[in-house]
Parts: structure tokens; C-alpha cells; sequence
């Protein structure tokens, strides 16, 4: 074996004590263009979840794992001071979460979409995205790269390779920390203009994930290893 890629630095690290540093190359995950695409209409969506632009909207890509944070999240969202704001929930199972959803008084204020085909048509309603995984999880998160192609700020937790993928883009907070969480999003909702400047640093580090990017690194990774 001449090479081992991975996607992210901290996966690097995690493989270093098994493969020699030298052999080791990080490249980037690339996110196809369709998937950053949005194929519905906006308004028409907006009309279809009853969510008005008075509404700091947030998204979550995730599933029911527990790693992924999906319960930190909604804790951190009834804190916040934010009657007015909605959370996008994309990829879990509504009916795992409606009892907690309830009982946190939030049944007004979620917005269980569940499996989608496309979510950038959800991403692109969002004023900023959510990533609340749990330690130990996600070297190189594809929804995380998805909504920054999109041009959406962040909140994240200070997991894998996330700190490598944020760079003044967004907010990171310790994993499982809900009140750290509920600042954070409190902070994003409130700031029009930081969210702005953020998305607009998202946008542009998003391009370093596009399939062409990935594409000429690993050929001038495999170029290199066949001369050599």
C-alpha cells in the first residue's frame, strides 16, 4: 500500500498509530452539485410549512442515532428566548420525537419533514444550520459540507473533523452542552448581519468541496504516486 486517504485530520490522526505518516493524505469529501441544488420553490414550500420570514428558520440533517444529538438540539431550542424561530428536523422519524417535541413545548415551533430526496430545498429556507453531534462521530460530516455549500452559517459542535471544516463561518460549541447550544443559537437568531458575513465565508469555503476539487487532488495524489 503506497497511500491511504482519508477525509479529514482527525481521521489521520485516529489511523496514525496503525499507518505510517508518509502513506497517509487527506482529501476533502466533495458534495455533487445536484445536491446543493434546490428543485422546489421557495415560497411554495414556505407556504406548505406555514413558515413566514418573522421566522429565524434553522435546519438539522441527521437521523435517530443517539450520537447525532437530535435530543441535546431540541432541549437547547426550548431554552432559547426565540418564540418566534423554527427548527427544520430532516432525516429523523417524526414519531420517535413528537412525545419529547411536546413535552419540551415545542409542538409550534418544529417542523418534522422527516426523509427527503433533496435537501437543499429545505437548506435553502434556512437562516443558518445546526450540527449537534456527539463526540467520536463524523470525521468529515457531508450535511455540514451541504449547507455550507449553500451558503449557510453554522452552529456545530466541536467534534471530528468539524473545527477543520469551520474557519469564522459559524459557532462551536462543546458536544452534549445544551445550554452552550441554546446560547449559541440565541446568538445566531439575533444577528442578522453576523449571520450574513458567516454565510457568506460558508459559501466560499463550500467550494473546496465541489466533485471537481476532489477530483484534481486525488489525481494529483495517484500522478505523484505513480512516479515515484
Amino acid at each position: 500500500m503506497k497511500a491511504f486517504i482519508v477525509n479529514s485530520q482527525a481521521c489521520a490522526k485516529a489511523i496514525s498509530l496503525y499507518t505510517p505518516q508518509r502513506k497517509i493524505w487527506v482529501v476533502a469529501n466533495a458534495v455533487p452539485d445536484e445536491r446543493v441544488t434546490p428543485q422546489a420553490d421557495p415560497e411554495a414550500l414556505r407556504r406548505s410549512l406555514n413558515l413566514h420570514d418573522a421566522n429565524p428558520c434553522f435546519v438539522y440533517i441527521g437521523n435517530d442515532n443517539p450520537v447525532k444529538g437530535t435530543d441535546t438540539l431540541l432541549q437547547a431550542f426550548a431554552a432559547t428566548p426565540l418564540p418566534q424561530a423554527k427548527l427544520i428536523l430532516l432525516g429523523t422519524n417524526p414519531a420517535l420525537w413528537r412525545d419529547l417535541t411536546e413535552k419540551l413545548g415545542l409542538a409550534d415551533r418544529i417542523l418534522h419533514v422527516g426523509q427527503v430526496e433533496n435537501v437543499a430545498d429545505y437548506l435553502q429556507l434556512g437562516d443558518a444550520f445546526v450540527f449537534p453531534s456527539r463526540p467520536d462521530m463524523d470525521s468529515a460530516p457531508n450535511s455540514l459540507l451541504e449547507a455550507m455549500r449553500m451558503g449557510l452559517p453554522v452552529v456545530a459542535t466541536n467534534v471530528g473533523g468539524v473545527p477543520e471544516i469551520m474557519c469564522d463561518n459559524g459557532i462551536l460549541v462543546p458536544p452534549g452542552d445544551a445550554v452552550a447550544l441554546s446560547q449559541a443559537l440565541t446568538a445566531m437568531a439575533e444577528n442578522p448581519a453576523q449571520r450574513m458575513a458567516w454565510g457568506q465565508i460558508s459559501s466560499e469555503l463550500g467550494q473546496k468541496y465541489s466533485v471537481n476539487a476532489r477530483c484534481q487532488t486525488l489525481e494529483s495524489i495517484y500522478t505523484s504516486l505513480v512516479r515515484t
